[in-house]
């Protein structure tokens, strides 16, 4: 096989795509190999360049699509082809969401080893389109001529592909990032000028779709630069109108993750405020929350439903973040306890409690597997409901034996990854529960993830 493979590298070939993988890409064969080829879809014939060959697996790129799928639809936008966000804008979008139904099911068999489980229709939207209420940008500062680009990273790079606009983004950003790259240049001119090094790596833009109240988060490497600190003080006053919070992050090693560990809003608003229902939310710039805010809805009403907790219960709600969830259930339940290892979002959970007028929820700032074993040896009594929304990594093993010590009688598991599910459902199986059913709700159209909600109980 892998002397056939070989010999086609460099060299194009056609091929039947049979599948999809979870990224998004064909899925063919040649010469007996798996091919992985991005932005084909299942049931095109199509002529394709291998380029490369990796334990067992090729990647080839899409030259031609001799016989087009019924599924295909003309891309919307015109960076489709090097962003690689928006891996299944070329699909319609009734077939994303039965494509992604049938991931989730054929996922919980395969990792899971999960027969029998009812796998529920994809909930989509009905406009999948403008739907994020959050932004990642990054930046380059370029010597020759001074300039600024903005943009994002190509898949599996660090080369900057430069973005105006984005199909997912709400379309005021596109004036936002005009003008505060422009605003940009004029201080890269004067810090290139004195041969001094750009402080700026990334910015982050979050709105509230209730509010439409923006925050502008700024990423430094050093936010005490001399040169940064005149030129922030000036940019406050030209503010575009519609950004009603700026906050700076420091991060002095921004090229391992994004946001760094500190936090300080320097002008507007301390937080935003968004609502899901009837429900308000506060939100500090950089802790976590859903990114579609239309969906978020449908998913923790989901989560709602499958916990059905009531007045005598304890819940638990591991992973808790601002505490979205757990307010809804505390509308229900006797008493919510949520488990969140992000200070700032704790904070947040309480805030968010008292704005609300909930009294019955009370928020722990501790890793969640050590909260759980405090909470097994104090010898409390056990929570009926718990509820638990990891993140894409999925719970660790000693989070779940915990949970199987407490045996509540229910456990939801949202989830946004099918794969850490399928392996986290199967440890629950093992340890005496049994998966109900699973909702998918697509969260992310046009893009190959998948969020699912996932009702477990006690045998």
């Amino acid at each position: 096989m892998k002397d056939g493979i070989s010999r086609l590298i460099d060299r194009e070939t056609t091929l039947q795509i049979e599948d999809l993988t979870h990224s998004g890409a064909g899925v063919g064969r040649v010469e007996g190999a798996v091919v992985f080829v991005p932005g084909a879809l299942p049931g095109e014939e199509v002529r394709v360049r291998v380029r490369s060959f990796r334990r067992g697996i090729a990647r080839a790129e899409l030259l031609e699509i001799i016989n087009p799928s019924g599924e295909r639809r003309l891309p919307e936008c015109p960076r489709v082809d090097g962003c690689g966000g928006c891996t299944l804008q070329h699909m319609d979008y009734q077939a994303q969401l039965a494509m992604k139904t049938r991931q989730v099911r054929e996922t919980l068999k395969r990792i899971g080893k999960l027969e029998g489980v009812e796998v529920k229709p994809t909930r989509g939207m009905e406009h999948p389109w403008r739907y994020r209420n959050n932004g990642q940008f990054h930046l380059e500062a370029g010597e020759d001529p001074p300039a600024v680009r903005i943009g994002y990273y190509r898949p599996g790079s660090r080369e900057l592909l430069e973005v105006d606009d984005c199909l997912l983004m709400p379309a005021p950003w596109r004036e936002f990032l005009t003008i505060i790259k422009n605003e940009l240049n004029t201080l890269w001119r004067v810090m290139a000028s004195e041969g001094r090094g750009f402080p700026l790596y990334h910015l982050l833009l979050r709105e509230s779709f209730h509010t439409r109240q923006t925050a502008l988060v700024l990423v430094l490497s050093d936010w005490d630069e001399p040169r940064w600190r005149e030129w922030i003080d000036g940019f406050l006053d030209r503010l575009p109108p519609g950004i009603t919070l700026v906050a700076e992050n420091l991060n002095p090693h921004p090229e391992r993750a994004v946001l760094g560990g500190k936090t300080r809003v320097i002008h507007g608003l301390p937080r935003l405020r968004e609502r899901i229902g009837d429900m308000e939310f506060q939100l500090s710039p950089v802790s976590f929350y859903q990114v579609n805010p239309e969906q978020t809805e449908v998913l923790y009403r989901q989560a709602l439903e499958y916990a059905k907790p009531r007045d005598a219960d304890l819940v638990f709600d591991l992973y808790c973040g601002t505490g979205t969830i757990s307010l809804f259930l505390a509308r229900e339940a006797g008493r919510v306890i949520g488990v969140e290892s992000l200070r700032e979002a704790v904070k947040d959970a309480g805030e968010n409690a008292r704005l609300n007028h909930i009294d019955n929820a009370r928020f722990i700032h501790s890793d969640v597997a050590e909260y759980l074993e405090r909470y097994l040896k104090s010898g409390q009594p056990a929570p009926s409901v718990v509820v638990l929304d990891p993140p894409r990594a999925g719970a660790r093993p000693e989070v779940l034996a915990r949970i199987a010590a407490l045996r509540p009688e229910r456990v939801v598991y949202v989830s946004c990854d099918p794969a850490t599910l399928a392996r986290d459902l199967r440890i629950l199986t093992d340890s005496g529960f049994k998966v109900r059913e699973v909702q998918p709700v697509d969260m992310f159209p046009q893009t190959s993830h998948t969020e699912s909600v996932a009702l477990i109980r006690i045998k």
